[in-house]
């Protein structure tokens, strides 16, 4: 509860309007699990086949639930434990739970965020770090045959590795060589958490603004990746693999491949990718509901949140499955 609610219990801050509110709510929906954790679980379970499962449960568990949390949040103008605990305080656990949650998301959400911030200072070098056309010593390329995309990723992101490509871990077992910190990452992440700070410190005040670039240009960025990725070779062979899934790009002697998956992980998966995608049950939605006014209709802006949400999903594999296309044709993309 910020110091002004404090001071005036009966005065919650408000969104700016309820195209804001939309925009803020769609821009925590989509992530990481719509970018690409859709995209892989369609092609692990037989491609178009998939979005049979995956868009009921959006109707029969993924809208109703949206609709739920931003219902409780209006009614009780508070956030997850309030809300839980005004319903009945022994159920206050359960909104405690799903801040914890949200709170370990955040942490390991916000270094994957760090890492490609990396990215995006680097590509102000020129030549990229990880360009073939980089004649800067590269030396995992002759001792592991690795790409110079992937040496950059693990020798100066991540640092899985150190500057002669010694692996700090091998097969489960440390090496004489310490684990050291990525020097970017960890600055790029301290960056990522002070912005996050600035974002929402004034609460919705401040993140009202905010969400209409952080939203929009993110989803340019996705058409332009699209647009790109079509003029690239083989851009047709990775959209056929994405609709086809993983069985039909099997070899015929291979039977682990052509295992496939049961009908029962495919609704499991198509279940968790709706909750994970429209990123309910964490509290978040319960507390962005709480910042409209309680008798404001809820029903249509939760279908628009989650209908914009899944269709970001399906797009977005046009731009993942466009370059895996690419790469596959000009063979430089791992078998595995």
């Amino acid at each position: 509860m910020s110091q002004e609610e404090k001071e005036k219990p009966n005065e919650r801050q408000r969104w700016m309007g309820r195209f804001t509110f939309i925009i803020a709510a769609i821009g925590s929906a989509i992530g990481l699990g719509n970018f690409w954790r859709f995209p892989y679980l369609t092609y692990k379970h037989g491609g178009a086949a998939f979005f049979f499962p995956w868009a009921t449960c959006l109707f029969v568990m993924g809208i109703p639930f949206m609709i739920m949390e931003l219902a409780l949040g209006q009614k009780f103008q508070r956030g997850d434990i309030a809300v839980f605990r005004g319903i009945h305080k022994r159920l206050g656990g359960i909104g405690v739970i799903s801040v914890y949650s949200s709170y370990i998301f955040s942490f390991y959400y916000n270094v994957v965020v760090a890492w490609a911030l990396v990215y995006v200072i680097s590509a102000f070098f020129n030549p990229l770090p990880w360009a073939e056309a980089n004649t800067a010593t590269f030396p995992c390329e002759d001792k592991m045959k690795m790409s110079r995309a992937q040496e950059f990723y693990e020798i100066s992101v991540i640092r899985i590795r150190d500057e002669n490509c010694v692996h700090f871990i091998t097969d489960g077992v440390e090496t004489t060589e310490p684990t050291t910190f990525s020097q970017r990452a960890l600055w790029s992440t301290l960056v990522t958490w002070i912005l996050i700070f600035f974002c929402v410190f004034k609460g919705v005040k401040s993140s009202s603004w905010i969400v209409w670039l952080t939203v929009p240009l993110p989803v340019l960025f996705v058409f332009i990746m699209i647009i790109n990725g079509a003029t690239l070779e083989g851009a047709g062979q990775g959209v056929s693999m994405y609709f086809s899934g993983k069985e039909a790009s099997c070899s015929p002697t291979d039977t682990e491949c052509l295992k496939g998956t049961t009908a029962a992980q495919q609704w499991s998966d198509a279940a968790g990718q709706i909750f994970l995608g429209l990123s309910v049950c964490l509290g978040i939605m319960t507390s962005y509901g709480s910042y409209n006014e309680v008798k404001k209709p809820i029903i249509m802006d939760s279908v628009i949140i989650s209908v914009c949400n899944c269709s970001f999903s399906f797009i977005a594999g046009f731009a993942v499955w466009c370059v895996v296309g690419y790469l596959k044709a000009t063979d430089k993309l791992d078998s595995s």
